[in-house]
């Protein structure tokens, strides 16, 4: 629940789908108003962060994503193991990017799924993490095979010299 919430949620759920929340008890409200000025008013229920750990605990299954860095990324690239797909603005795409990458706007993911290749598992990035963390669930949701790599970019491209020179 931050300034991204809506966002996030109005790109990767359609109207008429049902909405499970897991949030803090205290965001309930806030969060169900946020979606429903958003057209979203199908939410079905919530779980907070603690009743979904205590689920955990007594045996419930939780869905994980293998989370790794720019470093298996790129062991992963050297071995063609798997696609990489960056989910910054165009323009920070623009400013530098791997030389394989394939850029899609997270907020544009969804309707642009088809143009994700899923002949083997999809990494997915952003400049911080965060928005990355967001497409690679709606991904997953969507039987996509996915790594998520929780990492900064911008040393990781200035590494390897993958500016805005390089990358156009």
């Amino acid at each position: 629940m931050n300034k991204q919430f809506n966002t996030i949620v109005g790109s990767y759920v359609n109207e008429d789908e049902d909405i499970y929340l897991i949030i803090e008890q205290d965001k309930v409200e806030e969060a169900v108003k946020d979606l429903i000025r958003i057209g979203l008013d199908n939410v079905k229920g919530y779980a907070t962060p603690e009743q979904l750990q205590e689920f955990s605990e007594k045996g419930g299954e939780l869905f994980t994503t293998e989370t790794i860095d720019f470093e298996k990324a790129e062991e992963y690239l050297a071995t063609g193991e798997a696609n990489l797909l960056d989910v910054r603005k165009k323009s920070e795409f623009d400013e530098g990017h791997h030389p394989e990458a394939m850029n899609i706007a997270h907020t544009r993911l969804l309707e642009r799924l088809d143009e994700v290749p899923n002949d083997k598992p999809i990494m997915v990035h952003c400049k911080s993490g965060a928005r990355a963390s967001a497409a690679s669930a709606m991904l997953e949701r969507a039987d996509y095979a996915v790594k998520y790599i929780d990492d900064m970019v911008e040393p990781w491209l200035e590494k390897n010299n993958w500016t805005t020179a390089e990358a156009n």
